[in-house]
């Protein structure tokens, strides 16, 4: 039962998709690995040529070795140390040597000087003993000598290794002893005369500094007499008798402010109490409570008599009241002594209340404007007392800050010059414990040079080495033998089996396709198949359905492509789909090659209308279709005929009518065939590759290049497409053991894009 699948949008290609780089970087990772398995199968195929290879460069490593002049060496130990030091493991460079690193000895050590000397020596040598020198002018001695003179540091100690090359063994030993005997005179020579140089460096640059000190130390007398100091001091820090004084005055001019503040918030309240009518005697406290008292009584007209009587009263009030307590507690209410003071203090209170009222009564608005004028009069004396003491204190602290500002500039030169006087005097005591240092020990070298290892030479050569040699030899033959290969390989770019086809793929071989014979005619009387269904050439094509039908998928809807243009493609679909028929199964060809549409051109059905109307037309799929498929001549073998050439043939490809003809072909047929155009020329395999079942690549390994088959299908795989197989098409009838020749393919012929085609573009429908 053939169920109809729904029309579906195509996917994007993975080249317009955010997939490609996921998919790139996979088909990388597999294109190395089938490299690798590459090169080693042809490795192991070609073993010959490596193997040839690497017998050429032992042969030539084995003259060389034979033919070379024998170099020998001879070898020294030098110990570098501190005088008095112990051999200790860590090197000079973590010390501190007073000529540097242990790398500045080996600097020394080949230094003109030392190696001048060395030739000096060598020239007092027997001829024997000079034979790397006999032929070089003397001139050119010290040149030969440093060429084959080497002084390494040892690392983790204070040793220096010095080798010497030569032709003779005795001869290497003769060069190493002169340079020895010259680098230990230099450095004896060089320590001696440096401790005397050094002595006089140090004396000259203490008199230097002592003239400096002097100078400075007359400097910080001067700053002394200047700033008037007179020894007062807090802590480090001079305190100056000016610097004390403007902070006495900065406080009282503090004081002397708030005291004006004070006095002006009183004159404040002042005037409000005596614009609101209010009692002034709230504010005596406020000014001087004593003579604020007099002066209010006498404002209220009351005699010093009448001030002493009344007070003479208020006293004895108090008295009485206290008596009156006292008795309370012992004696009642109606005592006679209880009831005496009762009535001496009732009268006492009545006389003082008329008194102050008969005071009062006549003067009352007169005294409050007298006591009114006496306490704004005070208070304003008051005010500007404070005020012209303050005026006074900031004008005088102005002045004195200024001279404690230019005051504290001298101080602070004072002490740079202190500073500086306390440095010298200390670099200069540095310098005097230098020098008695050096005048101990000008005696002592301060570094030792030993020889811990004397020259010796071996009898053994040490160029040409064998190992080396042999390890070399090893080494460029597999480097040419690679070489070669890869040279072979890239002038040999074919497939030449069937499995290297596979490994390099890593796909199935679908089926293997002979050389077809070409037929007179059109249509079903050009193919194979039909011409001639019992030739081993037509039982090819069934084994192919065969292989196609026992895939673990259903494969209805099938695309054909190949790597590039004239592959047989076209004519390996069409066999195929005729077996199909031949099977019984209702068959559709869809040509979709709209560029070059040689499906349509192998059933003479180039004029007819097809797939590019069916896709631009702007009826349903399903009534074009039906329409619009041609019969082929079998009665269940049909063709769908690409139509005209369109101007965007990706374009329509891409649009969802084409997914709706699919649809409607699975539904409607057993077996669906696209032919669709080569992987590398366009992207329109990869379009309709998302749409079908699966895609098979139709490969002509005597005519396609072994890189452009694995880049169709590197591309294909970029896109995800599933690829089912390759068939291998147009092999030679005499190949056998699965070997592929280089026969004449069937196929397109030319097949140039992109190039002019007599037929017209298709308008678009309306």
């Amino acid at each position: 039962m053939n169920v109809p699948r729904p029309p579906e949008f195509p996917p994007l290609p993975s080249f317009l998709s955010d997939d490609s780089k996921a998919g790139s970087e996979k088909a990388s990772r597999d294109q190395i690995v089938r490299a690798t398995l590459r090169w080693l199968h042809l490795a192991i195929e070609h073993w010959y040529i490596i193997a040839i290879s690497m017998a050429a460069c032992y042969l030539l490593a084995a003259f060389y070795y034979l033919a070379a002049p024998r170099v020998y060496q001879a070898r020294a130990e030098i110990l570098v140390q501190q005088a008095g030091s112990l051999l200790q493991q860590s090197s000079l460079a973590d010390e501190t040597a007073p000529l540097g690193t242990l790398n500045d000895y080996v600097r020394i050590l080949r230094s003109g000087v030392v190696v001048e000397g060395a030739t000096q020596r060598i020239a007092e040598l027997s001829r024997e003993l000079r034979v790397d020198f006999a032929d070089i002018p003397r001139t050119s001695w010290a040149s030969t000598l440093r060429e084959n003179l080497a002084a390494t540091p040892l690392k983790q100690t204070n040793v220096i290794e010095m080798t010497y090359r030569s032709k003779s063994p005795a001869s290497a030993q003769a060069v190493v002893n002169a340079m020895l005997d010259s680098y230990l005179v230099f450095m004896e020579q060089y320590h001696k005369n440096g401790a005397e140089l050094r002595v006089q460096l140090l004396q000259k640059e203490r008199s230097q500094y002592a003239e400096l000190l002097a100078e400075k130390e007359r400097e910080l007398v001067a700053a002394h007499v200047r700033l008037g100091d007179i020894g007062i001091r807090e802590g480090e820090t001079i305190i100056h008798p000016l610097v004390q004084r403007t902070a006495q005055l900065n406080e009282a001019y503090v004081a002397a402010q708030k005291d004006r503040l004070k006095w002006q918030s009183i004159k404040t309240a002042l005037e409000a109490a005596i614009v609101n009518g209010e009692d002034l005697r709230q504010h005596f406290g406020q000014i001087d409570p004593t003579v604020s008292r007099d002066l209010a009584l006498g404002t209220l007209g009351m005699s010093a008599h009448d001030r002493g009587v009344v007070t003479e009263l208020e006293r004895r009030l108090v008295t009485d009241r206290t008596d009156l307590a006292h008795l309370q507690q012992y004696l009642g209410d109606r005592h006679p002594q209880v009831v005496h003071l009762n009535q001496t203090i009732e009268k006492t209170e009545v006389y003082l209340a008329n008194h102050v009222q008969s005071v009062n009564a006549p003067s009352s608005q007169t005294s409050r404007s007298n006591l009114a004028n006496l306490l704004r009069s005070r208070v304003q004396q008051e005010l500007r007392t404070a005020t012209e003491q303050e005026r006074q204190l900031l004008a005088e602290y102005e002045l004195m800050k200024r001279e404690a500002t230019r005051l504290q500039s001298d101080i602070k030169t004072l002490e740079i010059v202190e500073a500086e006087v306390e440095r010298l005097r200390s670099l200069n005591q540095t310098l005097t414990s230098n020098i008695e240092g050096i005048d101990i020990n000008q005696n002592r070298s301060e570094i030792r040079v030993e020889v811990l290892d004397v020259p010796a030479a071996s009898d053994a050569h040490v160029s040409p080495d064998l190992i080396v040699t042999a390890m070399l030899s090893t080494l460029f033959g597999l480097v040419f033998g690679a070489g070669t290969l890869y040279v072979r390989d890239v002038l040999n770019d074919r497939f030449e089996t069937i499995e290297e086809l596979k490994e390099q793929l890593g796909t199935s071989v679908l089926a293997t396709i002979r050389q077809l014979p070409q037929f007179a005619g059109s249509g079903l009387e050009s193919l194979q198949v039909h011409m001639e269904p019992s030739s081993v050439e037509s039982e090819a094509f069934r084994t192919l359905r065969t292989t196609i039908a026992f895939a673990d998928r259903d494969l209805r809807c099938l695309a054909v492509s190949s790597p590039e243009p004239g592959d047989g493609k076209t004519t390996v679909c069409a066999n195929l789909a005729l077996s199909y028929s031949q099977a019984g199964r209702r068959t559709l060809i869809i040509d979709a090659d709209v560029r070059k549409p040689g499906m349509t051109r192998l059933f003479d059905m180039r004029p007819e209308q097809g797939l590019t109307d069916l896709l631009q037309a702007s009826g349903t799929v399903p009534e074009l279709a039906a329409r619009l498929v041609r019969s082929t001549g079998n009665d269940n073998l049909h063709l769908l005929p690409s139509g005209p050439r369109p101007f965007d043939p990706t374009g329509i490809l891409s649009s969802h009518r084409f997914a709706e003809l699919i649809g409607w072909a699975v539904s409607n047929y057993d077996q669906v065939l696209v032919d669709c155009s080569p992987a590398l020329v366009a992207s329109d395999a990869a379009i309709v590759g998302r749409i079908a079942d699966g895609l098979m690549l139709v490969v002509q390994p005597d005519k396609n290049h072994r890189r452009t088959v694995i880049r169709a299908f590197d591309q294909l795989q970029i896109d995800e497409l599933d690829v089912i197989g390759v068939v291998i098409n147009n092999v030679q009838p005499e190949q056998h053991r699965g070997m592929l020749g280089s026969g004449y393919g069937y196929g397109y012929g030319t097949y140039a894009y992109g190039e002019s085609d007599s037929d017209t573009p298709l308008r678009e429908a309306a």
